[in-house]
């Protein structure tokens, strides 16, 4: 955000927002209905502001910390940045140092290794998992039967009457016997036969006489009830001639009833069926045996009855549990996919019965069951091993490998290990699948298929894992000879350089090198150097050894460049690798002495390293121009020492094209430097050489420059400052003057915390904006005088003003408009 907008500008929105046309208007935020009657003073808010510097600083805060630079205070801003160069005798060797130290690092790395079977097979104790067996819930449901058929029901058997011909009588049959005390028909065939025993008659129009209900004829009935006592007869129409006697029998045929009561069901047994009932196992094709029972129950609204089951549990086609109760045969194989099917019936038998089939029967199957054995069971696992990194050849010796499985006994497995060449089949014991790996080279894969075994009671899962046997050994391990050639390190360090400014130097360096091999014994390190002697180490067993430089003096004069080279070489073959031993090479290499003394110079300048940026000005944008014409208060003192040398040099600095030189003891500030590459909006870059005389540095020699760089954001401008300026069109203000005496601007609260100072000119009119809480006065001249298309405005940063950049500045205002009117005006808002 610019300063302008949210500094300055506001003053002069709030300033025209009071004079506006003809009359007195009042901003869009203010109230939409407030009346002034009568008045020659009106006062009211404008508006309420709280803007951060944060935003404005930031960048150039982030900016600085990627070059260096620490925050010291925000408030004024202070950013510091130190830096100090050492030249040493070793300081001038350093890199060769560094280069060396990494290569003999990398060299021990990549050489050391170390090999044991259960790295090796370290995938073998993967191979774990589980199998699931699945279970049985019990399974429930309602049976809606409403109604049953009983069969028939004898009402009259063969009772001979005797009849008159002629007439329409009513044939009293006597009082019903029945096998309960009543029962609801809800359906049922009422048949009624005559024959004629003696005379010369016949009878037609037969109706049934039951009780109380009117007269039924022959045929279908429903919804009828039927009592044990009830009074029964026929009326019937007798014709012919004289007298005789009539055989009367009445049956109820196919009788449905739905509700009974002292019902003797052992007589009238009802049979329902039981909804057909499918039991998922599981989508797989392998097999289970079962033992154990389906428990089953009924409920039925009756009393003193009696249930009796048939059912049957079948899978694809055989039945496999049956009986009451319900038991499984676990000689019966299953094939989980098909899962199991439940059909029968029940029988309702008892007496005497009370009972009510419109009330749903509910039942419910628990499965008490095992699985006894699973077939066939899919393992489906493949478990590849391969050959390590960097061996070309792994045999094993003795041993097998083991997966053990808890909670079943094997009766049958399918499994492979090949490497190819060789292949070995699983091997039973028990819980435990075991495989010969003697003579099996990796990479091999080992697979199991498919397992059949017995489980022991209660078991719902069963977990597997894999391991090695305790007599497992590996017969042969060739080691690449890539691994030997990725080893190999070679330093090669131009030094021509360092010859312009040093003739000649001593150096004593060591380096030590530490093994440890075991299983190894044809292994050898070699190293050349044409500052090192040449060292060939034979590692075997445990050891150290060194590596020394036997050219105390290096003469830069005939040496362009320093060459180092460390390899390795042998053939790499371990024997007989024993489980849970470690085999194989560790080395380390260290350089515990790096020398350098009596260092000859020659006395030629030599600059180190190329030029940094430290600052850059060019990039500071439009709000923070102003600081370049701001003396600020930068602090960049440099100092040049030297000890334990009576050599002469000079260190220049060059700071962004500018230079500066110090003498041994000596320092300066570069501060107006900096201030300068500030003015000129330019990077601010550092580059730092050292000019020498002829003479010898000792070990303990040194010179050191330090730099310090303050940068703290406050001072005073040089000038002053516009920072932002335009015109605006104030035309509207003409010929206020006769109604508007003067206008106030002024504030209920103002807070400025950025630590600016301004002057704000309109049309030549200066009001000071600072930390104190400004009140903007217009009068009537002063009015007129602004009254113009094209009236100029600016903002300033006054010169010899002390102003500060406070990052975490703040403006805080509610501005509020005052104005006086010639005469009392009525106004309304």
């Amino acid at each position: 955000m610019k300063i302008r907008k949210f500094l300055f500008m506001v003053v002069i929105v709030l300033i025209l927002a009071v004079f506006w046309s003809c009359g007195l208007k009042i901003p869009g935020k203010l109230p939409s209905k407030v009346g002034v009657k009568y008045t020659k003073h009106i006062e009211f808010p404008i508006t309420t502001m709280k803007i951060s510097m944060e935003n404005l600083v930031n960048p150039m805060i982030e900016d600085a910390q990627q070059s260096g630079f620490q925050v010291v205070n925000r408030n004024p801003l202070t950013l510091s940045y130190g830096t100090s160069v050492v030249i040493s005798p070793v300081s001038l060797l350093g890199d060769i140092e560094n280069q060396i130290k990494n290569s003999i690092n990398g060299f021990s790395q990549t050489l050391s290794f170390q090999i044991n079977t259960d790295e090796i097979f370290s995938n073998i104790t993967t191979l774990n998992g589980s199998i699931s067996l699945p279970g049985f819930s019990p399974i429930s449901g309602d049976i809606a039967a409403k109604s049953a058929n009983i069969g028939d029901i004898e009402i009259v058997n063969s009772v001979d009457v005797p009849v008159v011909a002629g007439t329409s009588v009513y044939i009293d049959l006597g009082t019903l016997s029945f096998d309960f005390t009543w029962i609801h028909v809800v359906s049922a065939i009422l048949e009624i036969s005559t024959s004629v025993v003696d005379g010369n008659v016949d009878v037609s129009e037969i109706e049934l006489v039951l009780g109380t209900v009117p007269s039924i004829k022959p045929g279908e009935i429903n919804d009828m009830y039927f009592y044990d006592g009830d009074m029964v007869g026929i009326n019937a129409t007798i014709t012919g001639a004289g007298a005789g006697t009539v055989r009367v029998s009445i049956t109820l045929k196919n009788v449905v009833i739905d509700e009974a009561k002292g019902i003797d069901m052992d007589k009238y047994p009802v049979t329902i069926n039981i909804p057909d009932t499918h039991i998922d196992i599981s989508p797989e094709n392998w097999q289970i045996t079962l033992s154990g029972i389906f428990v089953t129950n009924f409920t039925v609204d009756a009393t003193n009855l009696k249930v009796v089951k048939n059912i049957e549990v079948t899978s694809g086609g055989a039945t496999v549990a049956s009986g009451d109760p319900v038991v499984f045969d676990s000689s019966k194989i299953i094939t989980v996919s098909n899962g199991l099917d439940v059909t029968g019936t029940i029988t309702l038998k008892g007496t005497p019965v009370d009972i009510d089939l419109k009330t749903p029967i509910t039942y419910e199957i628990v499965p008490d069951i095992n699985i006894e054995s699973i077939k066939n069971y899919p393992v489906d696992t493949a478990l590849f091993i391969p050959l390590p990194d960097n061996v070309d050849m792994t045999k094993i010796g003795t041993g097998t490998f083991n997966v053990e499985f808890l909670g079943i006994t094997i009766n049958e497995a399918t499994g492979t290990l090949t490497d190819g060449t060789i292949t070995r089949n699983v091997q039973i014991s028990g819980n435990v699948l075991s495989i010969d790996a003697a003579g099996i080279e990796l990479p091999a894969t080992l697979t199991l298929n498919q397992i059949s075994a017995s489980v022991d009671n209660g078991v719902s899962k069963i977990d597997y894992t894999g391991h090695l046997s305790n007599d497992f050994a590996i017969e042969k391990v060739v080691v690449s000879p890539t691994l030997l050639a990725s080893a190999a390190q070679n330093v090669n360090i131009d030094v021509s350089d360092l010859a312009q400014f040093v003739n000649s130097l001593d150096a004593t360096i060591v380096i030590n090198v530490s093994y440890v091999a075991t299983g190894i014994s044809n292994l050898t390190i070699s190293a050349t150097s044409n500052i090192l002697e040449d060292k060939t180490i034979v590692i075997s067993g445990t050891g150290e050894s060194s590596i020394t430089n036997d050219v105390k003096t290096i003469d830069f004069s005939t040496l362009n460049s320093i060459d180092f080279s460390i390899e390795a070489s042998g053939d790499l073959v371990l024997s007989n690798i024993e489980k849970g031993k470690d085999y194989g090479v560790d080395v380390t290499i260290t350089m515990p002495i790096f020398e350098v003394d009596k260092v000859d110079l020659k006395g030629q300048k030599y600059t180190f390293g190329d030029p940094i940026t430290l600052f850059d000005f060019s990039n500071l944008g439009q709000d923070l121009e102003f600081l370049k014409n701001m003396d600020l208060a930068f602090s960049a003192p440099v100092t040049f020492k030297s000890t334990n040398t009576t050599i002469e040099a000079t260190i220049t600095l060059d700071i962004s094209g500018t230079p500066v030189s110090i003498s041994i003891g000596g320092s300066t500030d570069i501060s107006e430097i900096i201030k300068q590459v500030l003015k000129d909006g330019a990077l601010l870059t550092l580059s730092i050489s050292i000019e020498t005389s002829q003479g010898i540095l000792s070990k303990d020699s040194e010179f050191g420059v330090d730099t310090s760089l303050i940068f703290a954001f406050e001072g005073t401008p040089n000038v002053n400052t516009v920072v932002a300026d335009g015109y605006v069109d104030l035309l509207d203000l003409k010929g206020l003057a006769e109604i508007i005496d003067s206008a106030t601007l002024t504030f209920a609260y103002w807070k400025n915390t950025t630590g600016l100072k301004t002057v704000f000119n309109i049309g030549g009119i200066n009001f000071n904006i600072g930390t104190a809480t400004p009140a903007l006065n217009l009068n009537k001249e002063q009015i007129n005088s602004l009254a113009s298309d094209n009236t100029y405005y600016s903002i300033i940063l006054p010169a010899g003003e002390k102003v500060s950049l406070n990052a975490d500045g703040c403006i805080d205002v509610a501005p509020y408009i005052s104005v006086d009117l010639t005469v009392a005006t009525q106004v309304t808002f």
